[in-house]
């Protein structure tokens, strides 16, 4: 057994070759240890598979330098025993050379640069990880290692120009371009809903296609709706006989209220850790990001392997008024064979998922009238009916004891969840300690008779978005207000309509609304649930490139969400669409502080590189 030795940094043993234990080691390329905050991240799963393998002082070393860089006070005993009870595993090495810095080691495999390793200074500390674990002792050539300098490039023997390494190489190359890309994109304010914002919401369709014409896409327009426009743009080089995709994402974001909890500005892109955080990083301008990237990887070295059409909104975020009536208008230019939604999410960063059914959502609001005016409560408080009152004991009254929705005929038309979709549930690695984490609450709330998971992805729901009504201001005011308000949405299953949900709540108002007041239902934006085929050839690509990147199948989930698009491609263009994403549940979407995990989001890119060329298998 050789160890190579390269400015005083030692290789690992190669796969079969027995372990031993290194002294003086400064850092092990990839080396991980589970348990430890600094290393316990996805992408190094895969060396954790086989515990009791000890290289005692490797990993000493690196934790030790990140300890000292952080200012942590750990002894080499403590880190030693978190060694020894995990242990790690060095296996699945695959034939490639990689440049790191000016050294080429062949059979390292990396993956993208680690965030929570980036601009560090001790040179034991190497900014990269291992895809599966494992490094080969066969140094090709001997140089200083640049921690920002990770170059993949083909084993002797392989083929050099293959489109996907190709492909891959560039995304890892521009792995810090593509983050300042972001930063650029997620600075723009484009929040559709504020008429201030509607100058922004334009400037950030124009970066949209500034930046698709910089690709080499054709065609690139900024469309006009009668709200915000829509930027289109097609790339359709790979012939007729290809299939066409669609790519659909959304430029809008959700409007940043209360600005004082936030930590840093919501359009200030701050990197913290793993993390970084601004509002519409998450939901959906990194989610688009993703695409975009992994579409530039592929055109800067070759060929897109398929035909994309690009269709970017400005008005998801209000309910997508407009994108229908565009849709139907533009039918012959979004002539597609399917779409692609990466507007979803995975349930954690080591568990890849694809989404095959999104709810719908009609949303409505409901306004109480009492007196004129508002009024003294010493001297009307008990002749006249408080609208605040009535509109609470309303909304009190539209769940029933056991969590079910009370409006007339609500369930009618609620599709059952089927035996085989309850397992597929009850196979998910989430649970309700996970939501009670999340979200902070002291027990969790919904239907009975029915799981957490399958309450928020397969059944409908009814939520109170906000209310508001007489003095809310700093200090008293004894008053008996005029009228009321509340904003309410309901969360919509298969065969579900947004029209019947708005009829069903003016039956229940018409049924319960007390005498002593005057009220107005005003429907506002919605649209129905959609889902799709889980055994499409569309998917079936994805699924693999999932597994390519995660090592693992991903699971099949339900979204709680809603992406009223994917229905109107169904309706109106007549395709399926493949919905994924890599947002988390714990992103803070439509909250403060959203945020976006890096590793994730660089793991996507990879994978959007492969489901693109597993398209055209």
């Amino acid at each position: 057994m050789n160890l190579g030795k390269v400015e005083g940094i030692y290789i690992a043993p190669a796969r079969g070759e027995p372990t031993v234990l290194v002294e003086q080691v400064h850092v092990l390329p990839g080396m991980g240890i589970e348990g430890d905050r600094y290393f316990n991240q996805p992408e190094l799963s895969g060396i954790h598979s086989k515990p009791g393998r000890e290289l005692t002082l490797i990993e000493i070393e690196a934790i030790d330098a990140i300890y000292q860089e952080d200012g942590i006070q750990i002894s080499p005993d403590q880190t030693r025993r978190n060694i020894v009870t995990r242990g790690v595993s060095l296996n699945d090495l695959v034939g490639c050379v990689f440049n790191i810095g000016t050294i080429q080691l062949r059979g390292l495999r990396l993956c993208e640069p680690c965030n929570y390793l980036a601009n560090r200074t001790d040179p034991r500390i190497l900014h990269s990880m291992a895809h599966r674990g494992g490094l080969r002792a066969e140094i090709i050539s001997e140089g200083i290692i640049h921690l920002n300098d990770i170059i993949v490039i083909p084993a002797d023997g392989e083929n050099k120009t293959d489109p996907r390494t190709s492909a891959l190489r560039y995304a890892h190359e521009n792995a810090i371009h593509f983050l300042d890309e972001l930063k650029e994109f997620t600075s723009i304010p484009s929040i559709s809903t504020d008429d201030a914002s509607k100058t922004d919401v334009l400037r950030a369709a124009e970066w949209i296609a500034i930046h698709l014409r910089s690709l080499g896409v054709a065609n690139v327009q900024i469309l006009p709706t009668p709200g915000h426009p829509v930027v289109y743009g097609e790339h359709l080089e790979a012939g007729v006989k290809a299939p066409t995709a669609l790519i659909y994402g959304h430029y809008d974001v959700q409007p940043v209220d209360p600005l004082n909890l936030w930590i840093t500005g919501p359009f200030s892109p701050a990197v913290r850790g793993d993390y970084i955080y601004a509002r519409g990083i998450s939901d959906m301008k990194g989610q688009m990001m993703v695409a975009l990237d992994a579409a530039e990887s592929i055109i800067k070295t070759g060929h897109l392997p398929i035909n994309f059409k690009f269709l970017f909104e400005g008005e998801e975020e209000i309910g997508s008024p407009n994108l229908s009536p565009f849709l139907e208008a533009h039918k012959d230019m979004l002539k597609c064979d399917f779409a692609i939604n990466p507007d979803t999410g995975a349930l954690s960063p080591d568990i890849p998922c694809i989404t095959y059914a999104l709810r719908g959502l009609a949303y409505m609001e409901i306004h109480i009238d009492g007196p004129d005016h508002d009024l003294h409560s010493g001297v009307f408080g008990g002749a006249v009916l408080n609208p605040a009152q009535a509109l609470c004991e309303l909304i009190a009254g539209m769940h029933d004891s056991q969590g079910q929705v009370t409006l007339p005929g609500f369930y009618d038309k609620v599709r059952p969840i089927e035996p085989e979709e309850h397992a597929e549930f009850a196979r998910l690695p989430i649970g309700d300690q996970f939501y009670l984490n999340a979200t902070g609450v002291p027990a969790l709330f919904g239907e009975a008779g029915y799981t957490t998971t399958e309450r928020l992805g397969a059944r409908p729901t009814l939520e109170i978005n906000g209310i508001l009504s007489g003095f809310t201001g700093e200090g008293a005011k004894t008053v008996l207000p005029a009228w009321a308000m509340a904003k309410i949405s309901t969360r919509l299953v298969p065969d579900q309509q947004p029209a019947d949900v708005y009829q069903q709540m003016q039956s229940y108002l018409e049924i319960h609304a007390p005498k002593e007041i005057r009220w107005k239902l005003t429907p506002m934006h919605g649209g129905p649930a959609s889902i799709s085929d889980r055994n499409s050839t569309y998917i079936k690509a994805l699924s693999s490139a999932l597994e390519t990147m995660w090592q693992k199948q991903p699971v099949f989930k339900r979204e709680g969400g809603s992406v009223p698009v994917v229905l109107d491609f169904q309706r109106i263009l007549g395709v399926e669409t493949v919905n994924t994403g890599f947002s988390m549940p714990d992103d803070n979407m439509h909250s403060q502080n959203e945020k976006l995990h890096l590793p994730t989001w660089y793991r996507g890119i990879d994978a959007f590189i492969h489901f693109y060329f597993n398209l055209a298998q």
